[in-house]
């Protein structure tokens, strides 16, 4: 019991402890990060996402922002598409339903609205009204989002 005397030695161990834990957390996601299960509730079901998209006046960026989230959701039965348009006095939410109606994702799993009152947080506000999902992903039109940013967002919110 001479270490516990020595308090400089009760120190190096106790600082050593606190580095190595998460040098065992990152070694460990390293090796084992594909291996996870998807992001799934109890009994396997899938968790449900809706990619938020409020947009205002976005008729510049809402056709290559719904071109991109539907990219990256194709694959994910379990996500959709809400797009919000807060009272926009351009084409946004006529360039939104036909860039949604001529792609190849599924009606059911997208859907459009406007409401009649100007404002960002009103137009969220109406939207999380309208969503039943367990998981909402809120994204501006004018963003440039990473390829595989989905991927990474399930993995993050993976059951392990």
């Amino acid at each position: 019991m001479e270490w516990v005397e020595n308090p400089f030695v009760f120190f190096q161990i106790l600082v050593s402890f606190l580095l190595a834990t998460p040098l065992f957390h990152w070694f460990k996601m390293k090796i084992f990060h594909n291996l996870e299960p998807p992001l799934t509730r109890d009994a396997g079901n899938p968790i449900s996402i809706t990619v938020l998209l409020p947009m205002r006046n976005e008729s510049i960026n809402v056709e290559r922002k719904i071109q991109e989230v539907i990219s990256e959701i194709a694959d994910y039965d379990n996500a959709n598409i809400l797009v919000a348009d807060s009272f926009s006095s351009d084409e946004t939410i006529i360039l939104a339903e036909r860039t949604l109606s001529e792609s190849h994702l599924d009606p059911n799993r997208w859907s459009v609205f406007s409401t009649r009152s100007p404002g960002k947080s009103h137009a969220i506000n109406q939207a999380l009204n309208h969503i039943n999902s367990d998981i909402v992903i809120m994204i501006d039109a004018d963003t440039v989002l990473q390829d595989g940013w989905i991927g990474h967002f399930c993995h993050s919110f993976s059951n392990s």
